[in-house]
């Protein structure tokens, strides 16, 4: 490990905070970086000839309306090329999207993905991203961040267990990518991309995000910042019954037994659609299955507004296509909860999110190795 910073370390660093500054600002001046960042003048502009000649920002004037004075220059993040990837392995297909420094999206993209084992998965990513990045061949690519279900130790990039997919453990997918394509690839959870690909322009402080669909994923963010690690957050396999049946994790009731598609298709020996169209029929064997998943699933976001004062709960996956049977007694079970402290919103948002926030954190982790 290196103990001590050297110059070119500070370089690097102040660079970085500077580029930063200006993908936050927009569209700042040179003085007003001064300020804001307390640098020299003469580190401003070092810094910023140096990111300029690199193609990361260029120069704009800004329109003076009062049609007097000196009109500024002003400096803003170049968004016609610097490209990168961002890609959501998911069991219902692989989607990507081809993002620019600016946070903007230039195209999506949609892959079939086969998980029958894990060298097949591995080809279709491979395949995927060949596709991607050959159709963007002309243009400078960054890096590539990947969202990961399942378990996913993002300080090692490596996808540790992924669901539905027979001999998936332990896998080195970001080294593996990298050697393959020559760019640095960030792997992370996909709830946390998608509550980072959802909140990047809105103003969470504190906020929980459960993605439930074959599984329950969740994430949180903490006075706006994304709390992550390998296996936190195993929220499916909370205890919500302790009398209810035994789940495949050696515990009794686990949440994703009454929630998850997984959970209760293998509990009742019903498919969700068949679930659904009784449902529909006004089946009260149908519609009490929606209300144990409001009451259980209401319990646990009850607990979670307990235990980090949400602003907000976010709900997101395949199991919110049949809301419109749980979502108003899941917020009243909520509201009841949250009545002696501030009131918790729950909102439904969508999966797309993922592939943003990969994208999006793929950015942030370029942005602090900027090769200037």
């Amino acid at each position: 490990m290196k103990k001590y910073i050297n110059q070119d370390d500070m370089r690097q660093v102040n660079s970085s905070d500077v580029f930063n500054l200006i993908r936050i600002q927009k569209s700042v001046t040179r003085k007003q970086i001064e300020g804001i960042s307390g640098l020299s003048w003469g580190g401003v502009s070092n810094i910023t000839s140096r990111l300029l000649d690199a193609g990361y920002i260029i120069e704009t004037k800004r329109l003076d309306n009062t049609g007097t004075g000196r009109i500024p220059t002003c400096l803003e993040v170049n968004g016609k090329d610097n490209y990168v990837v961002g890609i959501d392995v998911n069991m219902t297909g692989i989607n990507a999207v081809v993002s620019n420094l600016k946070n903007e999206v230039i195209k999506d993209f949609h892959y079939e993905a086969d998980f029958a084992n894990s060298s097949v998965l591995l080809d279709s990513i491979f395949n995927f991203t060949k596709e991607i990045l050959s159709e963007f061949s002309d243009n400078k690519l960054l890096c590539i961040g990947i969202a990961m279900q399942g378990i996913v130790d993002s300080k090692n990039k490596a996808s540790v267990f992924l669901p539905g997919c027979k001999d998936w453990v332990n896998v080195p997918l970001a080294e593996i990518m990298e050697n393959r394509f020559n760019l640095p690839v960030y792997i992370d959870h996909d709830p946390n991309c998608i509550l980072l690909g959802h909140g990047f322009d809105k103003e969470y402080e504190n906020a929980v995000l459960l993605r439930i669909d074959k599984g329950i994923g969740m994430a949180a963010m903490i006075n706006g910042e994304i709390l992550t690690d390998s296996g936190l957050f195993e929220i499916e396999h909370i205890t919500v019954n302790p009398k209810g049946e035994l789940c495949k994790c050696g515990s009794k009731g686990c949440l994703s037994s009454y929630v998850s598609e997984t959970g209760i298709t293998e509990r009742l020996g019903l498919s969700m659609g068949e679930i659904f169209n009784a449902a529909l029929k006004k089946d009260k064997k149908a519609l009490g299955i929606f209300d144990d998943l409001a009451n259980y699933l209401g319990m646990a976001i009850s607990n979670l507004v307990k235990i980090f004062n949400c602003d907000e709960i976010l709900l997101c996956g395949e199991m919110m296509e049949y809301k419109d049977f749980f979502l108003a007694k899941l917020n009243s079970c909520v509201k009841t909860a949250s009545s002696y402290n501030k009131p918790c919103k729950v909102s439904v948002i969508d999966v797309k999110d993922a592939t943003f926030g990969a994208a999006l954190m793929a950015i942030y982790n370029s942005v602090k190795s900027l090769n200037i």
